[in-house]
């Protein structure tokens, strides 16, 4: 609320609007960042859940115990999805789980479970098929950081620019707070701005 006042008083009407579409842009590309390196993380512990349970499985342990022991090892999102996929196919129902790693486990389960098939030997090929595509995503990762971050600079350079307009006395503040068309100007500058933020976050997207 403070930010919106200030922004009406320094800007005009459009101020504020400006700082929320710009507020939403911005909370869009770092939850889609987040977002993206929450999906590693979560392929990443399954990976490590399943390696366990192919090694469970191998000493001799049954499917429920195997996948037991990988839980108590695993970060708590990924305990909660082994648990379900366990009690889910102990009871003979299909697992709630449609995409993410969390979903192959689920597939190689029920593949092994419906068809006789040694469940270590399922685990191990979906775990070597997890494995390719996190070393695929993580280059992906470190060769998106580079535009990501010329997103950010390209989305501070409008501010750095009216900042320096007032620097040498353009008072390019003074056009949009206190023009019609300033006030547009300010409005189409934030709408355009925000649509390349959203643009650059959907682009580099990750996604296991």
């Amino acid at each position: 609320m403070t930010a919106l006042l200030a922004a009406f008083l320094a800007l005009g009407p459009a101020g504020p609007v400006a700082v929320l579409v710009l507020a939403a842009a911005g909370r869009y590309f770092w939850r889609s960042v987040a977002a993206g390196k929450a999906r590693i993380a979560e392929a990443e512990g399954m990976a490590e859940a399943m390696r366990t349970m192919a090694a469970e499985l191998d000493a001799g342990a049954d499917p429920a115990t195997a996948a037991e022991t990988a839980a108590m090892d695993s970060p708590p999102e990924t305990a909660k999805a082994v648990r379900a996929v366990s009690g889910a196919v102990r009871l003979g129902d299909d697992p709630n789980l449609s995409e993410g790693a969390a979903a192959q486990l689920a597939r190689s389960w029920l593949l092994a479970h419906r068809h006789g098939l040694p469940m270590a030997g399922v685990l191990g090929a979906v775990r070597r098929d997890l494995d390719a595509s996190l070393r695929f995503t993580r280059r992906v990762q470190a060769t998106m950081a580079g535009p990501r971050m010329s997103a950010v600079v390209l989305a501070a350079l409008p501010v750095a620019g009216i900042g320096l307009g007032e620097a040498i006395g353009a008072r390019p503040v003074h056009l949009l707070a206190n023009t019609g068309l300033g006030q547009l100007m300010l409005l189409l500058g934030a709408a355009l701005l925000a649509a390349g933020v959203v643009w650059t976050a959907r682009l580099t997207r990750i996604s296991p």
